[in-house]
């Protein structure tokens, strides 16, 4: 891999309470794959907003927890996908949601 070409995809990581994992594919591709993830998993978007940059999504679980995920392009056909799960995070949901973002984009259902 080339100097500067972005993170590699896979490469995984919770830190303080976030979640990150970089998924295979375009910005849309792993936006669509988030929100058909957060609808199937039963999480309630209540706002998103996106621009050239990333966008970022506001949800929440059917126990009023909140969830605020962020999907930025992390190289060319690689996208970020960053998740916290209420106040100091919830490492196995947020694994349970990346999970299923994976399997989205690869054909999964």
């Amino acid at each position: 891999m080339a100097a500067g070409a972005g993170a590699a995809v896979g490469t995984v990581a919770y830190v303080q309470g976030e979640h990150s994992q970089v998924h295979a594919g375009n910005f849309e591709r792993v936006w669509s794959a988030t929100t058909t993830a957060l609808k199937q998993l039963q999480i309630q978007v209540d706002k998103t907003t996106k621009d050239g940059l990333g966008g970022t999504i506001e949800a929440h679980r059917a126990d009023k927890t909140s969830v605020a995920v962020k999907v930025e392009p992390s190289g060319e056909n690689a996208t970020s996908v960053k998740i916290r799960i209420g106040t100091f995070g919830d490492k196995a949901d947020s694994e349970l949601i990346q999970a299923r973002i994976s399997s989205l984009l690869k054909g999964g259902k």
